[in-house]
């Protein structure tokens, strides 16, 4: 199997851990510009609770942003909760963790 095709699995691999926490509350889920050079990385965009989001993977760290206005801001600076940001952004339970915070963040 091909470098590019385990990325996109392991891509797939986050849309479904997306998929299992929101539920009917996330939509229009869409991988986006998949490479393995100059290093691994990938988008993922899509809606919820009718907010815009996108994730970026880039080499093991998942970065969580929300769209305000014309550009996006970082889970981080949206919120004054405890994010995971780093390699730790990339351990399933901390990603879960981030996900909370993104949900709570965007329901107040």
């Amino acid at each position: 199997m091909s470098y590019h095709k385990k990325l996109k699995r392991e891509a797939k691999q986050v849309v479904k851990i997306i998929k299992e926490f929101w539920g009917s509350d996330v939509s229009k889920i869409c991988i986006k510009n998949i490479s393995t050079k100059p290093f691994d990385m990938y988008q993922i965009h899509m809606i919820i609770h009718r907010q815009q989001i996108k994730m970026e993977y880039d080499r093991s760290t998942l970065a969580i942003m929300i769209k305000d206005g014309n550009e996006y801001i970082s889970l981080s600076q949206f919120t004054n909760e405890s994010v995971f940001k780093g390699f730790d952004s990339f351990v399933t339970e901390n990603m879960l963790h981030n996900f909370r915070v993104l949900d709570n963040s965007m329901k107040t």
